[in-house]
């Protein structure tokens, strides 16, 4: 099974959190069995608000990251110009263990705070 973090901040758009989400629920077996175990995740797990004016709940932290196959940064909130250091960190952790780190739309720009787009076309 394929293990994928998406990690969630303040000021998500939900259809940025949506995304990754509907596509990778729909990643099944012919027989109709998962390939995928999806987990969101924040740098401080509890309450998101989100752009649209709703809240979701985040159960688990940047430590849920570990061991994942694949990290998903859905978009970033422009009004945040520089990521937190342990977001940061736990995204440079994960890479090196060898999951393959996504930036969605915006997220890039988190990708490359990280030092992880550097000698890369």
């Amino acid at each position: 099974m394929t293990r994928i973090g998406i990690v969630v901040f303040d000021g998500i758009i939900p259809f940025h959190l949506s995304v990754p989400c509907a596509v990778f629920e729909l990643v099944v077996a012919p027989d109709g069995t998962p390939l995928c175990e999806v987990t969101i995740c924040a740098t401080t797990p509890g309450q998101m608000k989100t752009n649209a004016g709703f809240s979701i709940v985040v159960d688990k932290g940047l430590d849920a990251l570990s061991g994942m196959d694949i990290v998903v940064v859905p978009s970033w909130n422009p009004a945040v110009t520089h990521p937190d250091e342990r977001l940061l960190t736990a995204l440079r952790t994960a890479h090196q263990a060898g999951a393959r780190i996504v930036g969605l739309c915006m997220g890039a720009f988190v990708l490359a705070a990280a030092g992880l787009l550097e000698s890369r076309p």
